[in-house]
């Protein structure tokens, strides 16, 4: 008969750690008390005590999550701001021959690299260098 693994509560796994913890009664008294196993009752109370200062950190942490996630966003958002100018630049340039795609080519962009350009407009960026004798 296989024996099915028992799914246990974040409230019940915090009781019996806080149990252990207490030292008032010993951990194998606790783990035939709730029918556990000695080794599932300390690494409860191990996890308890790594992780109760965090409990006490609440607001610093948030506030330091919620700086990471602004310095994220602002990321995103300069990508975003960097391929609409991108995007931009690209819908004035369609439909054009290699000639006047080179013409096309702006050294001065502040935003959009020759590299990228020469990318965007599918042409070869040694074409740009190239200069007729």
């Amino acid at each position: 008969m296989k024996n099915s693994r028992k799914i246990h509560s974040p409230k019940f796994k915090s009781k019996i750690a806080l149990e252990a913890l207490s030292h008032l009664k010993t951990i194998a008294t606790l783990a035939s008390k709730y029918e556990l196993h000695p080794t599932q009752i300390t690494k409860w109370k191990r996890h308890l005590e790594k992780r109760a200062e965090d409990l006490f950190e609440g607001e610093r942490m948030i506030k330091k999550q919620k700086k990471e996630y602004e310095k994220q966003i602002d990321r995103f958002q300069q990508q975003i701001r960097k391929q609409e100018a991108e995007t931009n630049w690209l819908k004035k340039k369609l439909d054009l021959s290699p000639g006047k795609k080179i013409k096309l080519i702006d050294p001065n962009h502040s935003n959009i690299s020759i590299k990228r350009q020469s990318e965007l407009l599918n042409i070869g960026r040694s074409t740009i260098y190239y200069k007729t004798k």
